[in-house]
C-alpha cells in the first residue's frame, strides 16, 4: 500500500480546473494507492469548495483544505494576468504540511493519465525537487535573470514548476520559502512569478525526471516560429513517445481547455473527467461574434507572419 500526498492551488477562477486535475488523480491511482489532496485555498467560495470535497469523496482518499492564503499572496508580483496569485500559495507548502516529508504538486492545468506514486516516490538524493524543464525557456539563461550571481550555469535547465515534487524537510531546512518570497520583493525580479523564484533560489538542486510527468502543450506547436520540441534533449522516438503517451498532461499555456473552441490532443479526456466530478455537463460559453472576429483577425494575421518566416 502506497500513500501519495499531492497540493494544488486555487482562487475562485481556477477551482473547477483544480477539481479536474485532482480527480484526474484519483481516477488513475492504482488500487492500492491511498491518496492526501491538499486544497490551497487562496480565495475559493464555499460552493466551489463543497463541490471540490464531493468531487474528490472516495476510499482512499482524504481531502485538506489548508487555511485561507489570500492575503498571504495578495501582495506578491502577479506580471502574467492569466496566471493569478494562487500558485504563490505553493511556497508555503512546507509550513502547511508540517507532518510530511514530501509532496507532489500540480498546476490546476495538468491531468493525470497514470498512477502518480511513481513519480511520488523518485529517489530525490540530494535535491530539493524533482521536475521536468520548461519547454518554452529550457536554459537558465532566456528566464532566470542574474542566473550568473547564483552559481548557474548556462547549460543548466530551467525547470518547469505545473508538476513539481518537493522535499518538504528540505526547503523547512534550508529556508526556501523565506529565501523565494525575499526574491520576489526585490529588484532581481523578472516576470515569471514563483517558478522564476523557485529556480533562481533553488534550481541548481532541482533534480530531472522522465519528460512523460510533464507534457506541456507548446511541444505541439509547429512553425519555425516556434519549433520548442527541437530544444528538447530527446531523439525523435522519444519525441513521439512524449507526444501520445504522456503519464501527466499540463496544458500550459493558453488557452485552457475549459476555454469554448480549445484544440489538444487531449482535451476530450479532460471533459470525460469533469463530467465525473460535481461539475458535470458544465461547458464554457461561445465568445460573442464581435470576439469570434477578432480572434479570426488575429489568427490570419499569425498565419500570415509564420509563412513569411517559414520562407526566410
Amino acid at each position: 500500500m502506497s500513500r501519495v500526498t499531492i497540493a494544488l492551488a486555487a482562487d475562485d477562477a481556477y477551482a473547477r480546473p483544480l477539481t479536474v486535475a485532482a480527480y484526474s488523480v484519483l481516477a488513475t491511482r492504482d488500487a492500492d494507492t491511498e491518496l492526501e489532496v491538499c486544497v490551497l485555498d487562496a480565495g475559493i467560495g464555499a460552493e466551489d469548495r463543497r463541490k471540490i470535497a464531493e468531487s474528490l469523496q472516495a476510499p482512499g482518499v482524504e481531502v485538506v483544505f489548508s487555511e485561507r492564503l489570500a492575503d498571504r499572496v495578495a501582495s506578491l508580483p502577479n506580471t502574467w494576468p492569466h496566471i493569478t496569485r494562487a500558485t504563490y500559495a505553493r511556497l508555503f507548502l512546507p509550513e502547511i504540511l508540517p507532518d510530511r516529508d514530501r509532496v507532489l504538486y500540480l498546476d490546476c492545468d495538468t491531468m493525470a493519465c497514470c498512477d502518480v506514486s511513481a513519480l511520488f516516490e523518485v529517489e530525490m538524493g540530494t535535491n530539493l525537487a524533482m521536475g521536468v524543464l520548461d519547454v518554452q525557456a529550457p536554459f537558465v539563461p532566456f528566464e532566470v535573470p542574474f542566473w550568473c550571481d547564483d552559481g548557474r550555469q548556462p547549460n543548466e535547465w530551467n525547470y518547469n514548476c505545473g508538476v513539481l515534487l518537493v522535499d518538504l524537510d528540505g526547503w523547512r531546512s534550508e529556508g526556501v520559502s523565506v529565501r523565494t518570497v525575499e526574491y520576489l520583493s526585490s529588484d532581481r525580479f523578472l516576470r515569471a512569478q514563483d517558478q522564476e523564484a523557485i529556480n533562481v533560489v533553488i534550481g541548481a538542486r532541482i533534480g530531472k525526471v522522465d519528460p512523460r510527468w510533464n507534457q506541456q502543450y507548446e511541444i505541439f506547436w509547429e512553425g519555425i516560429a516556434y519549433g520548442y520540441d527541437r530544444l528538447l534533449p530527446l531523439n525523435e522516438a522519444e519525441m513521439q513517445q512524449l507526444k501520445t503517451d504522456p503519464w501527466i498532461v499540463h496544458f500550459s499555456n493558453q488557452p485552457k481547455p475549459w476555454v469554448h473552441g480549445y484544440e489538444h490532443p487531449f482535451a476530450d479526456q479532460w471533459y470525460t473527467h469533469l463530467d465525473a466530478t460535481a461539475y458535470a455537463g458544465w461547458r464554457p460559453a461561445p465568445p460573442s461574434f464581435l470576439k469570434q472576429q477578432a480572434t479570426k483577425w488575429g489568427h490570419t494575421t499569425v498565419r500570415s507572419a509564420r509563412r513569411i518566416i517559414d520562407k526566410l
